[in-house]
């Protein structure tokens, strides 16, 4: 599975596409991660996300641009939109996003993420968040 790129996840970058912490390399887990590791998920790869998951689409001056696999001149959402990307390209199986303001939501609208068949929202209250700037999250949806 992948993640996105703000996860902590041991040994690798967590950056938040901010060019001063492009060097900066996760100590620990973050507590998903761990609890995804405990069920038996392979973690093989991190998404692309917007400088500090501030925009609509998903470029930072690390990572440069990520293109919306079915269409390039539309994007593939913000924040969680390398997520989106790598799903709808069939890159990955199963990935982990964050939304605070519309990154699991907004990106099938845009025609880049996998039209679910089944969806589990979460508030984000009953969920740890070591491991991960910035803290909080409106919900958490696993797609399924």
């Amino acid at each position: 599975m992948t993640v996105k790129e703000s996860f902590n996840v041991a040994g690798l970058p967590t950056t938040f596409g901010n060019p001063l912490w492009k060097d900066n390399i996760a100590a620990e887990n973050a507590f998903l991660i761990d609890r995804l590791l405990q069920a038996g998920a392979i973690v093989f790869g991190k998404t692309n996300s917007p400088y500090m998951l501030a925009d609509a689409q998903s470029y930072n001056d690390i990572y440069a641009t990520t293109n919306n696999p079915w269409d390039p001149t539309r994007s593939p959402g913000g924040s969680s939109g390398g997520e989106a990307a790598t799903l709808a390209a069939g890159l990955s199986a199963l990935g982990a996003g964050s939304d605070i303001a519309g990154s699991l939501r907004n990106p099938p609208l845009s025609g880049a993420a996998p039209r679910p068949s089944r969806k589990w929202e979460a508030q984000s209250a009953a969920l740890a968040t070591r491991g991960r700037r910035p803290k909080g999250s409106t919900k958490v949806i696993i797609n399924f």
